[in-house]
């Protein structure tokens, strides 16, 4: 082999090495944010007073998927001042093998329009709250446990909600869900969100 030939040979290996190393930071950056999410995403992601949601990662699919659910229950269309309920939040569908959400209430008016209503709480080791980064809003979202389904294509959490003592307006919950296929990467989920409106009684 002359020295032109075995120059040309080391740039081409030089060559290869730089993609596989690039293609290598690629896949890591795509896979370790995804990863991180299991304990929950980063806050104000319910979709809610301009907000978004976990669509902003998980892309794949159309808001609201028609062969999938999202739906709130547990709290009365008018509550009671200073009472705690227990909310349900089920997420359902087929493809379903790993599972999210985050919620949050809020008043829907007012002078406290956009802010906390009541407190949020865990009910049990599937949930946890988070704080917002520029605001003193409050959501509850699945921890890593909590994201492991029990029934395929089928998630379910409870929470605990105290509505306030002196309510200014009606309160709106918000809630954002991802219906994942568990694969390590932000494709193949379905995003929901639902949300609620109550008053007062």
């Amino acid at each position: 082999m002359d020295e032109r030939k075995f120059l040309n040979a080391i740039l081409a290996s030089q060559r290869i090495y730089c993609l596989l190393a690039c293609f290598t930071v690629v896949g890591l950056s795509i896979t370790f944010p995804v990863a991180g999410y299991l304990d929950g995403p980063p806050p104000a992601h319910t979709g809610g007073f301009g907000e978004d949601t976990c669509l902003e990662c998980h892309w794949d699919h159309e808001l609201n998927n028609p062969d999938g659910t999202l739906t709130l229950s547990g709290i009365p269309n008018d509550y009671l001042p200073g009472q705690t309920y227990q909310m349900n939040i089920m997420l359902n569908h087929v493809e379903m093998r790993r599972g999210g959400f985050q919620l949050t209430a809020r008043f829907l008016e007012g002078s406290d329009v956009g802010r906390q209503a009541g407190t949020l709480r865990p009910f049990d080791a599937h949930t946890t709250t988070v704080v917002g980064d520029t605001s003193d809003v409050e959501y509850v979202q699945h921890t890593t446990v909590g994201s492991t389904l029990l029934t395929p294509g089928l998630a379910n959490w409870v929470i605990e909600w105290s509505s306030p003592v002196t309510p200014t307006s009606p309160i709106v919950f918000h809630v954002a869900a991802n219906a994942g296929n568990d694969d390590d990467s932000d494709l193949g989920d379905f995003v929901y969100t639902a949300q609620l409106t109550v008053g007062r009684e």
